[in-house]
């Protein structure tokens, strides 16, 4: 999904009261000044990829305070990392300044006071990114705002490429898609900044996903076993475990749920388990109840769980 603000069809004397406004909608509510009210004109459009958003922010002179009274537990926090594509821009957080120039990519973060200044017309691509998401990847990145991360780090570069293409999309990726691009921006964003720390980049995200096919495999026959209660185990958010089943073709709902009748199947299957009981087996394998257990089966095997027994 992609939506547009702009400034164009309001009044030139509403026009900075509307600039705050959209900023406020699509980022979190902070004071804007622009540097010329009469002549003001901004533009947002933002694209939803699920696991982060992407937005395309064109305007003129301005400057954007985050302050205390702006801050309140009701906010969502989100990490921002901004990349200048014209223009220049100055990044305050955390007693750091920053200058921005083409190519120059910096985090922030929203529970915190931030100030942005523009002397002129610029454009920014801001990546916004759900905080506890993205310090379950990387806890180190708290200490990393206001840090520029210069066009010339690797990642950064290929982040800083993949972050225009995806901006200069004209049909809108599948839902799947998303969460895969998703995925792999936020892991070249976040090895940008650990490199800057000198830390190894983060664990790819094939590797994430393993840990989490472990824990689910661990956890198969408790029937309390949800999506929610496995994103709570692994200390991350269920769109973060989305996200990291992205790139295979299932969702973590139908990992978990495929599993436990892989599971059962191979019971009903195992010589030693010939005197279990079917209700016995399903309720082992993490169904709570052996008629739903049944028609699931038969679903995704062609028969019932007897006849899947007698036929082996």
């Amino acid at each position: 999904m992609q939506s547009i603000l702009t400034t164009e069809n309001v009044p030139p004397r509403r026009r900075a009261e509307y600039w705050e406004e959209m900023v406020s909608q699509e980022f979190v509510p902070a004071r804007c000044v622009p540097a010329a009210r009469s002549m003001f004109d901004a533009r947002i459009r933002s694209l939803d990829l699920d696991a982060l958003t992407l937005c395309d922010v064109r305007s003129h002179g301005t400057d954007v305070l985050r302050t205390p009274g702006h801050i309140s537990k009701a906010d969502t926090p989100y990490f921002l990392v901004s990349l200048q594509v014209e223009g220049v821009g100055q990044l305050v957080q955390a007693g750091r300044s920053v200058i921005l120039r083409p190519g120059d990519m910096a985090l922030y973060d929203t529970s915190r006071t931030y100030e942005l200044h523009f002397g002129g017309a610029q454009r920014q691509l801001v990546l916004r990114i759900p905080r506890a998401d993205l310090i379950a990847r990387g806890p180190s990145v708290e200490s990393l705002v206001c840090i520029g991360i210069p066009n010339a780090a690797p990642a950064a570069r290929l982040a800083a490429d993949m972050t225009r293409n995806l901006a200069a999309l004209d049909a809108f990726p599948s839902p799947r898609a998303r969460l895969s691009l998703a995925s792999t921006l936020i892991d070249l964003v976040l090895d940008g900044l650990l490199a800057l720390d000198g830390q190894p980049s983060t664990p790819t995200t094939s590797t994430r996903l393993a840990d989490a096919q472990r824990i689910a495999l661990k956890h198969l026959a408790d029937p309390a076993f949800s999506v929610a209660t496995w994103a709570q185990t692994m200390g991350i958010s269920e769109r973060y475990l989305r996200l990291l089943f992205a790139p295979s073709s299932r969702s973590p709902a139908q990992y978990l749920w495929g599993q436990r009748l892989e599971r059962a199947a191979s019971e009903l299957r195992a010589p030693g388990s010939r005197r279990r009981s079917i209700t016995d087996i399903a309720l082992g394998c993490g169904f709570s109840d052996s008629a739903h257990f049944s028609h699931a089966f038969r679903t995704a095997y062609g028969m019932s769980p007897r006849d899947y027994r007698a036929s082996n």
